[in-house]
């Protein structure tokens, strides 16, 4: 553990010496290298790490752990050295939009470079120092770095910091209600994600974007404009995003029952015949585009459905278990 860390702290610096600015993207590859290598030393073999910095997007935490034939359950966001290792000071709108948005997460963790802090949900399990902040500073020699590290980290204790990233899996559901809140969460988390991607949208002049097709055609066809309804036509983002997590959540909740097994993107397909209104809703939410720009949201909405025990199924939709 201490060589993986000093040859960290090495690559942070000599990255931060090449480009200074910039610094979250740039110094991203490194904080992959490091944990590719340190994983196995926490029993985690078969352990994937993914690199989501590398793709396009808001929905997504910058790096997710997933092992194969599995959708990643363990995620960390990563953030420049100069930003605080406490995400409630952070001071920037779009850090503190971010982190609401990923307390949704069941198992997730951010990092500056220097420390790790991990949470369940909203709860932090976990804060410590990866390194020292001195052993990634450009002006520190790699004798001085190394001597820092050596003195200051604690092997063991970081092992057991990254052990719950590890072993993450999907959230438990004992009963109805823990199905209820497992879902909650879920759909807390994609109805976070759809708002901040059409302000994206928004701000970038992106009419012809799918989602945005999406919510104008809910918005003139399923709400047959929002203002006959009551809806306020200038907050009618959130209405939309509201709408699309309840009923991408009921949609997936209710093929799950029908098929009585996994479900994927082709969850539409299971919906009963008696529902054909909602089968139509939901094979549009979940058209390969729509699900590419939700991003883990719609990963997540998948695995907290498929992870229903088929009685806890039941009893939460009231039909009985065949």
């Amino acid at each position: 553990m201490l060589t993986a860390l000093i040859a960290y702290a090495k690559r942070i610096r000599e990255l931060r010496q090449a480009q200074p600015t910039n610094l979250e993207q740039a110094l991203a590859p490194a904080f992959q290298q490091w944990l590719e290598a340190v994983l196995p030393l926490v029993a985690a073999p078969g352990l994937t790490v993914i690199p989501e910095f590398a793709t396009a997007g808001i929905g997504r935490p910058d790096i997710a752990l997933k092992r194969a034939g599995q959708p990643p359950r363990a995620f960390v966001e990563l953030k420049a050295p100069n930003k605080p290792d406490d995400p409630a000071r952070y001071k920037d709108a779009h850090d503190k939009r971010q982190h609401e948005r990923f307390q949704s997460l069941p198992v997730w963790a951010v990092s500056n470079f220097v420390s790790l802090r991990v949470y369940h949900r909203s709860e932090l399990i976990d804060a410590l120092e990866i390194v020292p902040a001195k052993a990634i500073d450009p002006a520190t020699t790699d004798a001085n770095a190394e001597r820092a590290i050596r003195r200051a980290c604690d092997p063991d204790r970081l092992t057991a910091a990254l052990m719950p990233l590890a072993i993450a899996a999907p959230p438990p559901a004992r009963d109805a209600e823990e199905l209820a809140a497992n879902l909650a969460h879920a759909a807390r988390l994609v109805r976070g994600i759809i708002e901040d991607k059409l302000s994206e949208l928004r701000s970038a002049g992106r009419t012809d974007a799918p989602l945005q097709r999406v919510r104008d055609e809910f918005r003139d066809v399923i709400y047959a404009h929002p203002e006959s309804a009551g809806y306020s036509a200038d907050h009618f983002d959130q209405d939309f995003a509201g709408a699309f997590a309840q009923t991408l959540t009921f949609g997936l909740l209710l093929a799950r029952e029908a098929h009585n097994g996994p479900v994927d993107h082709h969850a539409w397909e299971h919906i009963p015949d008696d529902t054909l209104l909602l089968s139509s809703i939901l094979r549009v939410l979940s058209e390969r585009e729509i699900v590419r720009e939700i991003g883990v949201g719609f990963e997540v909405m998948i695995d907290t459905v498929n992870s229903f025990d088929p009685v806890i199924l039941a009893l939460t939709t009231g039909k009985p278990d065949p």
